[in-house]
């Protein structure tokens, strides 16, 4: 059933994937036909078997790949284009045999490849080969838009989104939309008004996904929290950070103090990427630990401050 003269032709097919193929030649209904054809010509399928395994043995193997460190340079960039075709076909998950027909397809449009390496048998050395060696993942992304909201309420939101899919000609995009993807916060995924809730009641179907790089952030953090050196300096950072978090009195002095040492100035450990900001904050503490420790020095002896303050700031130094 479903027989293709295809199937069994020298010159392949383009309709049907090779590894379609091997499965087929690897299951039962076609392993009894294959015993049954050759049992009618008199032909024992075990012998015939082994006798094909130890003429491949014997067979000399051409490796197609040592002959690149004897290459000039004029042949390995044609043989870089054929690895290039040959990549194209694995990705789109081609048949091997349109492997020729690109090349001459190409050679149409004035790409030279050379007259070596162009049968299906070495497109699939060359994917092979491309397979073991290719660890490197490379990713593209861009933003699509990046925009200021009116109103940071969740109908803000999501105003401003279908403000934007229909400025780029996206209309009707409610009955397109499957996902609606961002972080933790109320805003985005409250049980009541948010942004989420808000879709649902519009696209029952769609599906809330998490923000991957936020989600990488929290679990870092609480991988992090069970190290009792990582809370150690987390505290410090974020003893240091409360000390001019509010205080214009001690920004100024600190100003002072860095301009006089020629230094930088003070840190901020704000921010949604949150272990961007505590490596940022941990570099700036190391490499300014001497103004630092002179401004704690320095507010120590301040009268200015409290008594409570002093003692603290003697604390910390």
């Amino acid at each position: 059933m479903g027989y293709t003269l295809e199937w069994g032709s020298d010159e392949g097919s383009c309709r049907i994937q090779h590894s379609a193929a091997v499965d087929h030649a690897n299951g039962l209904p076609h392993q009894g036909a294959y015993e049954l054809a050759m049992k009618s010509k008199g032909t024992d399928v075990s012998k015939r078997n082994d006798k094909l395994s130890s003429l491949q043995k014997e067979m000399p193997q051409t490796d197609i790949l040592s002959s690149l460190k004897t290459m000039t340079t004029k042949d390995l960039n044609l043989t870089r284009k054929k690895f290039e075709v040959a990549y194209f076909i694995a990705i789109e998950e081609l048949p091997l045999c349109v492997y020729p027909k690109i090349l001459c397809l190409e050679e149409n449009h004035g790409v030279e490849f050379g007259q070596v390496y162009r049968n299906k048998i070495t497109c699939r050395t060359f994917i092979d080969y491309i397979g073991l060696r290719k660890t490197e993942i490379y990713v593209k992304y861009s933003f699509l838009s990046i925009s200021d909201f009116e109103y940071g309420t969740s109908k803000g939101v999501l105003n401003k989104i279908s403000q934007f899919l229909e400025s780029e000609g996206i209309e009707n995009f409610r009955t397109k939309l499957v996902g609606f993807g961002a972080d933790g916060a109320a805003v985005n995924r409250g049980s009541r008004t948010s942004v989420n809730v808000l879709l649902q009641k519009e696209i029952p179907w769609i599906i809330f996904g998490w923000c991957v790089a936020h989600r990488l952030e929290l679990a870092l953090k609480d991988k992090f929290a069970e190290i009792k050196a990582f809370n150690d300096v987390n505290n410090i950072i974020l003893k240091m950070y409360n000390i001019y978090k509010k205080s214009q009195k001690k920004l100024r002095q600190l100003g002072k103090l860095v301009a006089i040492l020629e230094e930088g100035n003070s840190f901020d450990i704000a921010g949604t990427r949150w272990i961007a900001h505590k490596i940022q904050a941990l570099e700036m503490i190391l490499d300014k630990y001497e103004v630092y420790m002179k401004h704690l020095e320095n507010m120590t002896a301040d009268f200015s401050f409290t008594q409570a303050e002093r003692a603290k700031f003697k604390g910390y130094h």
